[in-house]
């Protein structure tokens, strides 16, 4: 059975949870049978129920994957439709923060870490998203770094200086099941990186196992090389990383948007400054600042700067899969 024969309300109400059981299995038997459907499927259970009432058509994912979005919303967990048992099947991200906290000789209960988790709303019905990974550990004055568009060298870099590293993997394709899915869908420890091999902890059975790194690459791409990079404060050799977003160049009719944004920026700095006691002055020092001018006196070379950053900013909104749209 395709999905030709399914409605698109009988979908609808099945990505709302309100399908009858016998309608369930028609979908499921479905899915099976058609992996774009399957794909589908995975993409939208790993949305946020905050954002399901966002109808995402097979058109709009292809265009995802074309355009390369990071998958910061993606839920590091077994997948609720197609994946394997856990005790908790939404809690990898949780018993991998607590493996870590281990690591630094700081016992806590996953009872009470994911109590935490759900108070800060870090941990969704199906998982954590990506982006929350590690909040749990600054909570206990760990240093987190989070990355995207990582690789081998740097994983090993992060570990040869005594980090400890989480990173969001696609769990079907690293046990080499067969899958059409590119949905990062759980989260391991990452202990030790050869040539060869890599050795991780894997939460879903709390056990160390090793990996090919061809196996290990393939089932880490799907989360763009994520990252969690964690450390004692203060003994991090910090490296900034931004996520590069310059491939997602924005249209024209944004620059009204971003000079406007500039702007704002400008305004926001020096009601800060001011507050500060800081003032115009031509040469920069403790109470004197040469920007504190209205933005239209500001010379070129500022005004671009802020146009520069207000760009970023929409082009890395852009990259983590959100869409900017006019309101007419």
């Amino acid at each position: 059975m395709s999905k030709l024969l399914l409605s698109e309300e009988l979908m609808a109400r099945f990505y709302d949870g309100e399908t009858t059981p016998e309608e369930t299995i028609k979908i499921l038997r479905a899915a099976k049978e058609d992996p774009e459907l399957k794909e589908e499927i995975d993409f939208m259970m790993s949305i946020p129920h905050e954002l399901m009432d966002i109808h995402v058509s097979r058109e709009e994912i292809e265009s995802a994957k074309e355009v390369s979005y990071l998958p910061m919303w993606r839920l590091a967990a077994q997948s609720r439709v197609y994946g394997h048992e856990m005790k908790a099947p939404n809690d990898c991200v949780i018993k991998c923060e607590q493996y870590v906290l281990q690591l630094f000789n700081i016992d806590e209960s996953i009872k009470t870490l994911k109590e935490l988790s759900q108070k800060n709303k870090w941990l969704k019905e199906g998982g954590t998203p990506l982006h929350h990974i590690g909040r749990i550990l600054s909570e206990y004055q760990l240093s987190v770094v989070r990355r995207y568009d990582c690789d081998i060298d740097i994983l090993r870099n992060e570990l040869d200086n005594d980090c400890k590293i989480i990173v969001a993997i696609n769990s079907d394709k690293l046990n080499n099941n067969e899958t059409n899915s590119i949905i990062p869908n759980h989260a391991v420890v990452v202990l030790s990186v050869n040539e060869k091999e890599v050795l991780i902890y894997d939460p879903q059975n709390a056990q160390k196992l090793s990996h090919s790194v061809d196996s290990f690459i393939s089932a880490w791409k799907d989360s763009h090389y994520y990252i969690v990079s964690v450390k004692e404060r203060g003994k991090r050799q910090y490296t900034p990383a931004p996520i590069d977003a310059s491939k997602f160049q924005l249209s024209t009719d944004l620059d009204e948007l971003i000079e406007a944004i500039a702007e704002n920026n400008h305004e926001v700095w020096a009601k800060d400054r001011r507050k500060e006691g800081i003032e115009y002055g031509p040469v920069r020092d403790e109470k004197h600042n040469p920007d504190m001018l209205p933005y239209s006196d500001l010379p070129e070379s500022e005004k671009e700067y802020d146009r520069k950053a207000a760009r970023g900013i929409l082009e890395l909104v852009q990259r983590l899969g959100y869409k900017i749209e006019r309101k007419k």
